[in-house]
């Protein structure tokens, strides 16, 4: 009987660390006013905001620290975008989403690996899984093309679009793809 608690507390335990391969997370609490978003991120990442010209878009992304193996970091990023300020039509989360796929598009070799519907705070999405061809190292004269991941969910809150994105290199993917799942249900949009 020992033997088979024991079992269970160590299955229980692989469960709950597995969830997110031991990661830590610490709290990010946006700084960009109009934003005002919540989530956890993976700690020791690099976080920075941003904002685009005439207020089109604000933008949190986070990296993953420079490696010395690996110029391209990998990085999760969520984009708000006003829908009066957006460049597609109608204003829908369909159309969001394919006008994100179809920029895709001009990467080399992209595809659309899945699809889906899902919530994001009590709200309709659209997830999906790309692959395409990036540059191992953007500022480098010598940089070749990588199999690249891209997850991405799209989903409007009032008059809001945001974009969640994970990108990574194929071969690590996988690295990081349930801390993605983790932020996404810690978000909250204090609105």
């Amino acid at each position: 009987m020992e033997y088979i608690l024991k079992v269970f507390l160590i299955i229980g335990m692989v469960g709950i660390a597995g969830c997110c391969q031991n990661f830590k997370f610490e709290r990010y609490v946006s700084k960009t006013p109009g934003l005002d978003i919540t989530l956890d991120y993976i700690s020791g990442w690099k976080v920075y905001e941003q904002q685009g010209s005439f207020d089109t878009f604000k933008q949190i992304v986070f990296s993953e620290p420079i490696r010395k193996d690996k110029a391209l970091r990998a990085s999760m990023v969520l984009t708000a975008e006003k829908g009066s300020k957006a460049a597609f039509n109608p204003k829908t989360i369909e159309a969001a989403y394919a006008d994100l796929v179809n920029k895709r598009k001009s990467f080399k070799d992209m595809k659309v690996l899945s699809e889906s519907r899902i919530k994001v705070l009590g709200a309709e999405a659209l997830e999906c899984r790309l692959s395409y061809g990036a540059l191992d190292s953007p500022e480098s004269l010598n940089a070749k093309l990588v199999p690249t991941d891209e997850r991405v969910v799209v989903f409007k809150r009032e008059d809001t679009f945001y974009f969640l994105r994970y990108e990574n290199f194929s071969s690590e993917f996988d690295r990081y793809n349930k801390a993605f799942d983790h932020i996404i249900k810690t978000l909250k949009i204090k609105k």
